[in-house]
């Protein structure tokens, strides 16, 4: 993420009725978006709820999750309890304390 000039120049411009003035202009690079999605769990009536895992998407220019910068931990939620009844339930996926330098989640 940043701003970066940019320079005009000449270039291969050409007339025999008008000089040239150039301005500098500004590049603006933001972050890119990735998107973190939660595996689908499985646990048995009358257990804990496992630990939720979850994968992410989006990466650029071949970077990973392991070398992209990202750090900390989404927060992941269920409304499930030891107690509910079998059926699905969701998993609900929040930013947490996840954090990087060019990716926004």
């Amino acid at each position: 993420m940043g701003t970066y000039r940019i320079t005009p120049v000449l270039g291969t411009l050409l007339s025999g009725n008008y000089q040239f003035n150039f301005v500098n202009g500004k590049l603006y690079i933001g972050k890119s978006v990735l998107t973190m999605r939660a595996d689908t769990m499985r646990r048995d009536f009358g257990n804990s709820n496992p630990v939720f895992t979850y994968k992410f998407s989006g990466f650029k220019n071949g970077e990973t999750l392991a070398n992209s910068g990202i750090t900390g931990t989404p927060q992941m939620t269920t409304t499930a309890t030891v107690a509910s009844l079998a059926g699905k339930y969701p998993i609900n996926a929040a930013v947490g304390s996840l954090n990087a330098a060019n990716y926004s989640f």
